[in-house]
């Protein structure tokens, strides 16, 4: 394997973290269903914007010279 390949592999267990953090979080500040569909669909969006600005993933701006 090259050290490319290397260094880009992600810990399969990252996943499960995510989820239990969530679940701490939405139980620590005693959020209910409209309030984390808001800020996941927030999220999602501002994901959105940063890939287009950024020119990475399939909503990349493609400009023709």
């Amino acid at each position: 394997m090259s050290s490319k390949q290397q260094s880009s592999h992600i810990h399969p267990a990252w996943p499960l973290f995510t989820i239990v953090l969530g679940h701490i979080v939405i139980d620590y500040f005693e959020l209910n269903n409209i309030d984390v569909c808001l800020i996941f669909i927030m999220w999602a969006l501002a994901l959105l914007f940063w890939f287009r600005t950024s020119r990475k993933g399939i909503f990349a701006i493609t400009e023709e010279e």
